[in-house]
């Protein structure tokens, strides 16, 4: 989806590719892939009212932060067997196996400091991202339409 870039030259929150990803998003899907202590009911209470992002506004959950930094990042994929990738996206558990590179928006709160949260999503493509929590996967994908 996206050229491979480095921290330095990532895209910011007002890129194109960045906001292009602009929009509401809701949780299709939470599969179990590995050990976690979040049961299927929590996960459903706490994403269930699913994900918005905006140059305004990211909303994920109860939380719900103003201005919220945006940076798109792609990492390749190793093509070589036995290799190991030093993030543990989705593909390190067995999935999006065909995809050559893996694309990262990462969410940080707009005033950094100690405590500050931030996500990582990956970006499947303009109208679905992933999100690992937990030992789980959970597949966000965008309503029809995209309004505030």
């Amino acid at each position: 989806m996206l050229a491979h870039t480095s921290q330095a030259a990532a895209p910011e929150t007002d890129s194109a590719a960045v906001v292009a990803l602009y929009g509401h998003y809701t949780l299709a899907t939470a599969e179990k892939y590995r050990g976690g202590l979040t049961s299927v009911d929590q996960i459903r209470a706490k994403f269930g009212a699913g994900l918005s992002l905006f140059s305004d506004r990211f909303n994920l959950g109860p939380e719900t932060w103003a201005s919220p930094r945006y940076r798109l990042q792609s990492h390749p994929v190793a093509a070589t067997e036995g290799e190991v990738e030093p993030g543990r996206w989705s593909y390190f558990f067995g999935y999006g196996m065909e995809r050559k590179s893996i694309d990262i928006l990462e969410i940080r709160q707009p005033k950094p400091h100690p405590e500050t949260r931030q996500y990582h999503l990956e970006v499947i493509s303009d109208n679905e991202v992933w999100l690992l929590y937990d030992g789980w996967l959970l597949r966000f994908k965008r309503k029809a339409a995209v309004a505030k």
